[in-house]
């Protein structure tokens, strides 16, 4: 039997007159609650209500798109209720509004309420002082607030599916930009983490455009195929933290160019293609420049690629990024985090696994640092580092060229910084852990010691001993030796058992293959 939503079934002691005042509610509810109209139903705005969700588990899934599974088997398990087919219209002409709806095939934009604009940080007014915190308590309060809404679109499927809707503030759909760069067009997709990158637009959108990551929406994984666990909120809440205290300490060491700027905010809209219903608080990222440096060494010749890393790399750029990087304690710089224009203009993204907040022990782990593990990757090859491989490979990887010593005076940093970097480590030496805290928007104390404590070092003893020496360091299993630069590279041709030319060191390239005992993964 149909029930509208918030309403108590009928007790079946009732007697006749109680009955009848059961009817009259049902009726009311009925011509407020959008969806559930006859009005709506005619008008093809309603494809049906729902007989509960034990059901719907039961259902088999179907083959097809993503689309066809996920509004074939709600609508399915969801047949109109002969309640709704009798009832007469309503005169409003309005489409059900998207909270009374579970899918939505196309749904009406309207203005960002007022109320809410407050929790939207815009990013073209993003300054490194105007949005800080004040003190660790409002920060608390904020994040039991965010905590209640960071995950309210995992579950609507008593709702009845509709073909036309109104309230959403944001256009979404799946991460599939469109990019020209290099004299071709590029289509970049999102990465391989329990998060989904969508792609929002519209007049609530700051920009026009910006990009949105979320987790918890049950759609399969690109790469993998399977809908990813949804991580535990805190888990949501500290990611988000941890990026926007990233973009706050580049920005006082002088690299607000490099990383775009992110904000939590609430988004509500519809997906493209899906008709599935979003509504959270979700990480707001601006869109960066360029493409990525997985797509620039898999998709461009190889001529392309040398001409781009040996003479329209920003040597300052790189040394600062290396920097930022031993400061903030990064341990996820690999090639699908790094992005290039035509230019050679540098962007960095994802630092959430920094500040010691990594799902596995590490120190540090980035392409730009000698002694890590995705540095010597380029040098051995992904599959023998991870010892999936006994065949480490035969020549090396270009990102070798991205090694911050090719671009240091003398191939060592030592204390001499980039002027902007120097003076960000001096103001964070004078912090205690408190004003750290409030300076970058953290609750932990443990991530502001981790910064504090990597800046006096970087000061007193330089970068290559932080490197090697800093809390927290890198597990033995995945600590590796320094090798020696390779600078500059020659292309060559017809190398033995490869088809195609590759990479060659100008001077002596010679990487050690004995790995750390230990397993790779999990260190």
């Amino acid at each position: 039997m149909f029930r509208p939503r918030g309403r108590r079934p009928l007790l079946a002691g009732l007697g006749l007159c109680v009955g009848v005042m059961a009817l009259v509610h049902f009726w009311v509810s009925i011509n407020h609650s959008g969806c559930h109209s006859t009005q709506h139903s005619s008008r093809g705005f309603c494809l049906g209500g729902s007989p509960g969700r034990r059901q719907q588990e039961e259902e088999p899934p179907k083959t097809g798109s993503t689309e066809q599974n996920l509004m074939n088997r709600s609508e399915k398990n969801h047949p109109r209720s002969e309640n709704v087919k009798k009832l007469e219209g309503l005169s409003d002409g309005l489409p059900p509004h998207i909270d009374d709806c579970n899918f939505c095939t196309k749904c009406h934009i309207e203005k960002f309420p007022e109320k809410k604009i407050s929790r939207n940080i815009k990013s073209s007014d993003w300054k490194p002082s105007k949005y800080r915190r004040r003190d660790a308590e409002k920060i608390n309060n904020k994040r039991e607030k965010i905590e209640d809404s960071i995950v309210r679109h995992t579950d609507r499927s008593h709702l009845p599916n509709c073909t036309e809707c109104r309230g959403c503030y944001h256009r979404l759909e799946m991460m599939t930009l469109h990019r020209r760069a290099f004299g071709r067009t590029f289509i970049l997709r999102g990465g391989n983490s329990a998060a989904r990158i969508l792609v929002a637009s519209g007049e609530n959108v700051p920009g026009g455009q910006a990009l949105v990551k979320l987790y918890c929406l049950p759609i399969p994984n690109e790469k993998s195929g399977i809908v990813d666990d949804c991580p535990p909120k805190k888990h949501i809440l500290k990611s988000q933290q941890i990026t926007n205290a990233v973009q706050r300490i580049a920005g006082d060491c002088g690299m607000s160019h490099m990383i775009p700027k992110s904000w939590v905010a609430p988004v509500k809209g519809v997906i493209d293609g899906l008709g599935l219903h979003v509504e959270a608080t979700g990480l707001w990222i601006d869109v960066v420049e360029g493409i990525s440096l997985n797509y620039i060494l898999s998709e461009l010749d190889i001529e392309e690629v040398h001409d781009l890393l040996s003479n329209h790399i920003n040597s300052t750029e790189v040394a600062m990024v290396a920097a930022l990087d031993v400061l903030i304690s990064q341990c996820d710089r690999h090639d699908e985090n790094v992005f290039f224009s035509d230019t050679g203009k540098m962007s960095i993204i994802d630092h959430d696994s920094s500040l010691g907040q990594n799902w596995r022990p590490c120190g540090i782990d980035s392409i730009f640092i000698p002694t890590t593990q995705k540095f010597q990757v380029s040098h051995l090859g992904h599959y023998y580092i991870m010892k999936q491989s006994d065949a480490p490979r035969k020549t090396p990887s270009p990102t070798l060229l991205l090694d911050y010593r090719c671009h240091v005076e003398g191939q060592r940093m030592g204390t001499d910084f980039p002027p902007p970097i120097k003076k960000c480590l001096q103001k964070l030496e004078e912090m205690s852990v408190q004003e750290a805290m409030s300076e970058y928007g953290l609750t932990k104390t443990v991530a502001a010691s981790v910064l504090l404590d990597r800046a006096k070092g970087m000061l007193r003893n330089g970068m290559e001993w932080t490197i090697e020496n800093g809390e927290p360091r890198n597990p033995p299993s995945i600590n590796y030796g320094w090798e020696h630069p390779c600078c500059k590279m020659d292309i060559v041709e017809d190398v033995e058992d490869m088809e195609k030319d590759a990479f060659s060191c100008q001077s002596k390239w010679n990487p050690s293959t004995l790995l750390p005992e230990g397993d790779p993964y999990y260190s």
